[in-house]
């Protein structure tokens, strides 16, 4: 009878799946839900529980939870899909019993499309699953300005309605954004979402040791198949334009070594810390 048990138990589990979880300070909507049967056999019933799309009311319910109900061993399990979906820019909330079968309640929480960290304004972005052959996602997410096109933050395999995934986060995607970063939280290898994706402006001043330091606004200018050249903008004093560095043949060059040698009052510097390659440029003055 245990060993029976024991693999009814699993059994359950796997049909079920596992749940993440993910909540903001924010004021939560009420959703309106319900269980649908999804299979009944010798074994029990199975349900699932759907809710009305927050934020779209022509679009299809939404599964929240999947609950199997095993009468001949009177065991009841729920498992709970809420946390952060990318599609709805919000959270999904589940409040109740974890151990209870029924009574729990089902709310929205939208996502702040602003915050700040550390003193700095950090902006929601704009990301979607897109869906490929063979079960495939991809996270595509757009910067800000919608300047760039989507880069690809992460991929998962994921089969219609499952509740298992394959994760795959494409850390060094984050830095492919210009004027900043993008940051969220790194999700788990058997994730089926990612956390909200804030996208992080480089300070325009900020003080190293004592000292300001001032972004300056550079840009590539030429032709991408043979030369271009990176030209900034009001480097020490107004309108003085200086070029930082070249790019041929897919090769880039740095000339900070030879402007700061020329650069009377001040030096450019790099900050790697902020974006490991491509970093924004600041003037140091003396």
């Amino acid at each position: 009878m245990k060993f029976k048990l024991n693999k009814t138990l699993k059994i359950i589990t796997l049909m079920l799946g596992a749940s993440t979880s993910f909540a903001y300070a924010q004021n939560a909507e009420p959703m309106s839900c319900h269980w649908q049967i999804t299979n009944q056999n010798d074994l029990g019933t199975f349900e699932s529980q759907y809710c009305n799309n927050p934020v779209d009311a022509a679009a299809p319910d939404i599964l929240v939870a999947n609950r199997a109900f095993i009468p001949s061993y009177g065991i009841c399990n729920v498992n709970r899909l809420d946390g952060y979906r990318t599609e709805l820019k919000g959270s999904v909330q589940i409040t109740g019993s974890t151990s209870a079968c029924y009574g729990h309640s089902v709310s929205f929480i939208p996502t702040p499309k602003t915050r700040i960290v550390d003193g700095i304004e950090e902006t929601l972005m704009d990301c979607n699953w897109e869906q490929y052959q063979n079960n495939t996602h991809q996270l595509m997410c757009i910067d800000v300005d919608n300047q760039q096109k989507p880069v690809h933050i992460a991929t998962k395999l994921q089969a219609n309605n499952s509740a298992s995934c394959i994760l795959h986060f494409n850390k060094l995607a984050l830095n492919l954004f210009d004027g900043g970063v993008a940051v969220v939280n790194e999700p788990s290898s058997d994730a089926c979402d990612v956390d909200p994706v804030y996208f992080r402006p480089f300070p325009e001043r900020r003080i190293i040791d004592g000292t300001e330091e001032v972004l300056l606004k550079c840009e590539w200018r030429g032709d991408s198949n043979t030369l271009e050249v990176k030209q900034c903008l009001d480097v020490g004093t107004k309108g003085n334009e200086v070029a930082v560095a070249f790019r041929m043949n897919g090769k880039e060059e740095s000339l900070l070594p030879s402007v700061n040698r020329m650069l009377e009052s001040g030096q450019v510097v790099e900050a790697k810390e902020l974006k490991p390659f491509s970093p924004p440029l600041y003037f140091r003055a003396n």
